[in-house]
């Protein structure tokens, strides 16, 4: 227990959003959390297996279950929670006031919300690198990825010529993005093939994806 009276393992986070913050690998019974609301669920856990129990107001009421995904909706000010087993991982829980009771309507949208969130938060891992060889008829540079979110290419240091880049083959070195040696473009938010061409054989192109 902390000087709140709250196990150091269950613990409210100080942001914006109510949240509560849950290790799993802790393993605890009837925890008490003094939070208020009147709607509470199961935002995001490791796995979909994942499960903790939770009384409302009082250790006699009946443990409900709770794994991702899983909402409820009755008026509370405080929680107990049990985590029988020892598991991995964090497990999030989400509350507040009947204004945010719009998220039940949905609860199968988690998966969805999560994905927003994490392109808001950015990834850890890139989702690849690499250079091509762009020549003197548009041909494609980067194919295109449905998991990426942005794009970052850069014409070689060493190229003689210029690069122009497009969405289309209809990129020609007078139009699209004109890149002389060293010179960068990023691409937001854009999942589709890059399409390259330049003034010259043999000119490199190289680029990232996240």
């Amino acid at each position: 227990m902390n000087g709140n009276g709250v196990h150091p393992a269950i613990r409210p986070l100080e942001v914006p959003v109510k949240t509560i913050e849950i290790d799993l690998a802790a393993v605890v019974a009837d925890r008490e959390i003094s939070v208020r609301g009147d709607l509470l669920g199961c935002w995001l856990a490791p796995d979909t297996n994942a499960e903790i129990g939770i009384r409302f107001q009082t250790r006699s009421e009946p443990l409900i279950p709770f794994r991702q995904g899983m909402f409820l909706e009755l008026s509370f000010d405080r929680i107990f929670i049990t985590n029988p087993v020892v598991g991995v991982g964090t497990m999030y829980l989400i509350y507040g006031d009947s204004s945010a009771a719009r998220i039940h309507a949905n609860p199968s949208d988690v998966g969805v919300l999560t994905a927003i969130r994490d392109e808001l938060a950015g990834d850890v891992l890139g989702e690849g690198f690499g250079a091509a060889v762009v020549g003197v008829a548009a041909a494609v540079a980067v194919a295109a990825n449905a998991d990426r979110k942005g794009l970052h290419v850069q014409a070689g240091l060493g190229n003689a010529g210029t690069i122009n880049i497009g969405q289309t083959n209809a990129v020609t070195v007078a139009n699209g993005i004109q890149l002389v040696a060293g010179q960068s473009f990023w691409l937001d938010d854009y999942r589709g093939p890059l399409w390259g061409i330049a003034t010259a054989a043999g000119q490199r192109l190289n680029w990232f994806e996240v």
